[in-house]
């Protein structure tokens, strides 16, 4: 029931849509953060990804007990609480405006569903999502890069602390640092996730053990489409995210003590090639496998929590009509 489609047994209320995309961002955020901590583990790192006596990273499972022995095991959640406004708000800002621009694009545009419209409304809200929920992901990933035991005086104690101290800093444009890459990365992964999510669905639907019919998947389908969907937008954009995270950085160097060399840059094509220039071209792609994972579970319980969440509210107004 991703996107409005004509003659649909639940129909939902703007707010109504904006509390199940809430959910589901609230859901797969929590349950994916470890992940999440260990792919800016290894992208904010210079040196290789592999065992050496420089690099404190060098593989997931050796990340994974590190910052466990080290940080303890709060540090695999590090940066949740701006990571779950992050979630709240994208996730509400991009469900209900992919369901009121495939709406207009039917009802006022008689424009049908297709794979075509579905990436362009999923661009649309892709953009408008990412734009709104910005400075979240920025302080998030400063929390993460700092870790949990740094205490010095550029380190951040709470959200509203360093959003204000990094304005102070670097700026009223600091919390929107790395937006155009993330722009760049963000239209596009959310056009090929819904468009894979559809496609998938499309698929699943024909097998009557991943339909509930009515163009509705059971549980196990939206799991399938949705991990589907996470994977293939996550690998079609993962160097903009890398990219992304390191101009998120820029100007917070002094709160990483001991975590390795820092990357420093001065814009998206710039720390293109100081990254390619001094780790090659695989340097783009660190901490693809927590990423793909990562993105595979968070993408499918995100649109399964949101679909379950659409089908309980429908099933509370069928209660309340009965009633």
């Amino acid at each position: 029931m991703v996107g409005y489609e004509k003659g649909a047994e639940v129909h939902l209320s703007q707010t109504e849509f904006v509390l199940a995309g809430a959910v589901a961002g609230i859901v797969s955020r929590f349950i994916s953060q470890p992940l999440d901590v260990l792919k800016v583990k290894f992208q904010l790192q210079v040196e290789p990804i592999k065992t050496n006596r420089f690099s404190k990273y060098h593989a997931v499972g050796q990340a994974f007990r590190t910052i466990w022995k080290e940080e303890g095991l709060r540090a695999l959640w590090l940066g949740h609480n701006p990571g779950q406004l992050l979630s709240i708000s994208y996730g509400a800002v991009n469900f209900t405006s992919f369901e009121f621009f495939t709406k207009v694009s039917q009802q006022h545009l008689s424009i049908p569903r297709s794979p075509q419209s579905n990436f362009l409304c999923g661009m649309a809200s892709g953009t408008l999502a990412t734009t709104v929920s910005y400075p979240f992901d920025v302080l998030r990933t400063r929390f993460i890069a700092q870790g949990a035991k740094n205490v010095t005086s550029n380190s951040y104690r709470s959200m509203l602390g360093g959003l204000l101290k990094m304005i102070k800093k670097e700026g009223v444009r600091a919390p929107f640092k790395g937006l155009l890459p993330a722009l760049m990365q963000g239209a596009p992964l959310i056009g090929v996730s819904f468009t894979t999510h559809s496609f998938v669905k499309s698929v699943l639907d024909r097998y009557e053990s991943m339909s509930k019919g009515s163009n509705r998947l059971n549980l196990s389908g939206n799991m399938i489409a949705g991990g589907a969907a996470g994977f293939v937008s996550k690998t079609a954009i993962y160097p903009l995210d890398l990219i992304r995270r390191r101009m998120q950085f820029q100007g917070f160097q002094d709160a990483r003590i001991g975590y390795g060399k820092n990357f420093t840059c001065w814009g998206l094509v710039h720390c293109v090639r100081v990254t390619v220039a001094e780790e090659g071209v695989r340097g783009l792609f660190k901490g693809y496998i927590p990423s793909a994972v990562k993105t595979t579970i968070s993408t499918s319980l995100y649109f399964t929590a949101y679909e379950q969440t659409c089908d309980l509210i429908g099933l509370l107004h069928d209660l309340h009509v009965s009633d």
